[in-house]
């Protein structure tokens, strides 16, 4: 998921330099491909912190991964103590949004960037998917995005805004010209 959520820490952190702006990862590897999206963002504040992984989670991950969910859902559940300590979390994918449901947790903003390009093809992804309603601010891929989405009824509840898609910020080299 680092690809889809530290560009926008590392670059609100050179935005609000006055904010504490904390990259959470849960595994070695990701940390160290937040860091290298990082080295993208010179003059960044942000600071790159491990969750805790519980140890019944590392130890069924290996078989689970593949049919469910399980780590996850365990490191939300065993750092709830750290979002408590949040005022706002990002998050490109659904399945914090089940914070929400957390009792200690009633004053964590939730915002959604989405996984990806929405599909507007029949398939609820990202933005397009009603879950993300559920988020207290909805970060969209783009104005096309945002208007399918207004069509279909979408987009009433939460707030919303048009960010871009921050995996394109992480292309290395000369822009190609696409379009005349």
């Amino acid at each position: 998921q680092a690809p889809h959520a530290a560009p926008y820490g590392f670059a609100l952190s050179r935005l609000r330099p006055d904010w504490s702006v904390r990259i959470l990862c849960s595994t070695e590897a990701e940390a160290a491909f937040a860091a290298d999206i990082g080295s993208l963002y010179p003059g960044h504040a942000a600071r790159i912190e491990m969750l805790r992984t519980p140890l019944h989670a590392r130890l069924v991950d290996p078989l689970a991964r593949h049919f469910a969910f399980y780590r996850k859902r365990a490191v939300l559940k065993g750092n709830v103590e750290t979002f408590a300590g949040l005022d706002a979390l990002l998050t490109p994918e659904l399945t914090s949004l089940s914070l929400k449901d957390e009792p200690t947790l009633s004053r964590l903003r939730i915002v959604h960037t989405g996984h990806g390009m929405a599909d507007p093809f029949g398939r609820g992804f990202g933005a397009l998917d009603p879950r993300s309603d559920r988020a207290d601010l909805l970060l969209l891929p783009s104005r096309r995005i945002a208007k399918l989405s207004l069509e279909r009824g979408r987009l009433r509840r939460p707030a919303w805004g048009v960010s871009g898609y921050p995996k394109f910020e992480l292309a290395q080299g000369p822009r190609p010209q696409l379009f005349e």
